[in-house]
């Protein structure tokens, strides 16, 4: 691991921070929820402290408790039985204990004591409702001031925030903006009301390297300026070795190690915490020496993919795709890389059929997917399939996992249903799922499962090439080191190809041969993926090289 000079804490005076300054004091936590078989207890015996200015991770794989630590400090555990304390302390030596405090003071806290920053923008936000006016809500329940004021608060915030023209933003409603627009408005929202700690829960999981970069540089900035503390929730290690004074890990309720970052990233003492390191991709030497290698004599005959001068055109400022050519080998990965927007996604579905170009051309084992109409498209449809980023939206919530891995050979008419049971049985199985788990339907499979079960559905009619788009970026570390294992285990076994879809190149580094990256609906740079680390030549190459978690933390520093 590349060793790394982190700045000193805001609080480090001395030797080792002393409870009584802390801002917040966890002791104890323990939270039960209800079940059908009794109570299960999610949160055992959590102590935390964190103190002015500082940004404690508190980082674990999904199940871990770390979600339900936030909301116990928010004081919306709902009905969940909650024991422990939770201190927040105040100016003049007061402090008030969330757990027994008032509803009237747990308002008081919620937003002007503590900000909260959701991982879900659509989620968080009133799709039907602009911007400015949800901002300017949260103003006016933390200050007294009328609706005129409220708005001029509103966009100050959002301009705070790090949005552009916040005026302008203000009136726009949020599927006009992307996705690190809306989680910057979030951010509006939490500063609202003046708080001295901001609780981030996964704040940055769903948006490209770069955006994640510089949302995490503005809080950066935000804390600096306004002394704000921060607990920053993430399975992400390479995050909150970017961003993190001190980390705190968590598994099965309890937190199994707690330091200052580079202890616990250089020196960690639980199996745990070395296995969760082990797993992060961008922790490693970033120069693609990890990355599969390729035999030179192994390919001799014509490609399975070529794409010529691709264009897709919708009738905006710019064409989605603008020209792009590629290649892909038999049982080879090819990896287009780039932020949302930049046509990797539009590129794939074009690629596969299921979106028609407006020019250029697709050849495919020969053949040219764009002359292709009706039944002669459906049959070569068998030959590749997709795996998706969410499980959970591309199988049916109704349907067992076998059902749903054998959905395509029904499509397809291959077999009749006993030999369609046994085969997704066997899918199953060569993904790594027990037979037990045939049966079982979406909701009862954890993230890891089903997209193990994607992954046999897209086995079932024994493609050439399988699309992954973005088929991790979902998933913990651990759970998704596991799955690139297993497509690389799968493509050797089977010589299947992959057109690999992703926005972070640390991932593509463990699974590409070759890369593509895309901007602006082409491929700026192309080449095999030790090059494309050790001697990147294309500007914004760079930029998505320099956002990979954990490389960065080897070239900047935390301000403080």
């Amino acid at each position: 691991m590349t060793v790394v000079h982190r700045p000193t804490p805001p609080d480090s005076t001395a030797a080792a921070p002393d409870e009584a300054d802390a801002l917040l004091s966890v002791r104890d936590l323990r939270v039960d929820h209800a079940t059908r078989s009794g109570r299960h207890r999610a949160v055992d015996g959590v102590d935390l402290d964190l103190f002015p200015g500082e940004v404690l991770a508190l980082v674990g794989e999904s199940g871990s408790g770390k979600s339900t630590t936030a909301r116990a400090i928010l004081g919306l555990s709902g009905r969940a039985r909650v024991g422990g304390r939770i201190l927040l302390h105040g100016s003049g030596g007061t402090r008030t204990d969330v757990l027994t405090a008032t509803e009237r003071r747990l308002r008081q806290v919620r937003g002007g004591e503590i900000g909260f920053v959701p991982q879900d923008p659509a989620a968080a936000l009133n799709p039907v409702q602009r911007v400015g006016a949800q901002v300017a809500e949260a103003v006016r329940l933390h200050h007294r001031t009328d609706r005129a004021g409220a708005r001029t608060n509103a966009v100050r915030l959002l301009g705070e925030a790090g949005l552009p023209d916040p005026a302008r933003i203000a009136l726009r409603l949020p599927h006009e903006l992307s996705g690190g627009m809306r989680q910057r408005v979030l951010v509006a929202m939490a500063l609202a009301g003046g708080p001295r700690l901001l609780v981030a829960d996964e704040p940055t999981s769903a948006l490209d390297a770069t955006v994640q970069h510089r949302l995490l540089d503005h809080l950066d900035h935000l804390r600096s300026e306004q002394n704000l503390s921060m607990l920053l929730i993430t399975h992400d290690l390479g995050v909150a070795a970017d961003r993190a004074h001190r980390i705190a890990v968590m598994s099965a309720g309890r937190i199994v190690e707690q330091g200052p970052a580079d202890a616990v990233l250089h020196r960690p003492g639980h199996t745990y915490t070395r296995a969760l390191l082990e797993a992060a991709p961008g922790l490693d030497d970033p120069t693609g020496a990890d990355a599969p290698r390729t035999d030179p004599n192994a390919n001799d005959g014509p490609p399975l993919v070529r794409v010529e001068n691709l264009i897709k055109d919708y009738g905006g400022p710019e064409p989605a795709v603008a020209g792009v050519d590629l290649t892909l080998e038999r049982g080879r990965t090819y990896a287009l890389v780039g932020e949302s927007g930049s046509g990797k996604t539009t590129t794939a579905r074009t690629v596969i059929g299921l979106t028609r170009p407006t020019s250029g051309s697709v050849l495919f084992d020969g053949v040219d997917l764009t002359s292709l109409r009706g039944s002669r498209l459906r049959r070569m449809r068998r030959r590749f399939q997709v795996v998706y980023q969410d499980p959970y939206a591309s199988l049916d919530p109704r349907t067992g996992a076998a059902a749903s891995v054998a959905e395509p050979l029904r499509a397809f008419r291959v077999g009749d249903r006993a030999w369609r049971r046994a085969r997704a049985v066997e899918l199953l199985d060569r993904v790594g799922l027990h037979a037990s788990t045939a049966d079982r339907r979406p909701g009862e499979l954890s993230g890891g499962q089903l997209q193990r079960v994607a992954i046999a559905r897209a086995l079932a009619l024994e493609p050439d090439l399988v699309v992954c788009d973005e088929p991790v970026s979902a998933l913990d570390v651990r759970v998704q080191a596991r799955i690139l294992d297993l497509l690389a285990e799968l493509q050797r076994d089977l010589g299947v190809a992959y057109l690999f879809i992703s926005h972070d190149l640390a991932v593509v580094r463990r699974v590409a041969h070759r890369v593509g990256v895309m901007h602006r609906g082409r491929i700026v740079e192309e080449a095999d993926v030790r090059t494309l680390f050790a001697a990147p030549e294309h500007e914004h190459t760079h930029e998505l090289l320099a956002a990979v978690p954990g490389r960065a933390r080897a070239h900047r520093e935390i301000p403080v």
